[in-house]
């Protein structure tokens, strides 16, 4: 399954101020970012996704993390469902990373790389916008 995830690591400076946070309020603040952070990246990967039926570029979509104490945030994936690689956009993975008889098109990594500094510079954004709120509200 071909997914993009955004995560809060390597900005040492933000990671530190998040840290000091309490865990709940620092979740919901980056949950809050992501989404909009990753638009571009989806739009890009609608974009450049493989197209015979259209299935697979409406299946690529903006999906919060399952549930852990690890990790949250958001991704764009083209898996449906429980199970990321069911429902009508299960072939994104074999495009995305190829088989035997299928050669990888990558089209998802190459939407990540294609924006990853605008969808950074948004994350960061609504990031501060969001400990901004936060500090304000209490």
């Amino acid at each position: 399954m071909p997914s993009i995830k955004m995560t809060s690591t390597g900005v040492a400076d933000v990671d530190r101020k998040l840290q000091r946070l309490a865990s709940k309020e620092a979740k919901k603040v980056i949950r809050k970012a992501t989404r909009p952070a990753l638009k571009p990246v989806l739009q890009e990967a609608r974009g450049t996704v493989p197209v015979k039926t259209g299935n697979l570029r409406r299946n690529i979509k903006i999906r919060a993390l399952p549930r852990s104490r690890r990790f949250f945030g958001s991704r764009v994936t083209s898996g449906a469902g429980r199970n990321a690689n069911s429902g009508d956009g299960f072939y994104g993975a074999f495009l995305e990373f190829g088989t035997t008889r299928i050669k990888a098109r990558n089209f998802m990594k190459n939407a990540a790389n294609r924006k990853k500094t605008q969808a950074l510079n948004i994350y960061k954004a609504e990031l501060r916008k969001g400990l901004l709120n936060m500090v304000k509200s209490g």
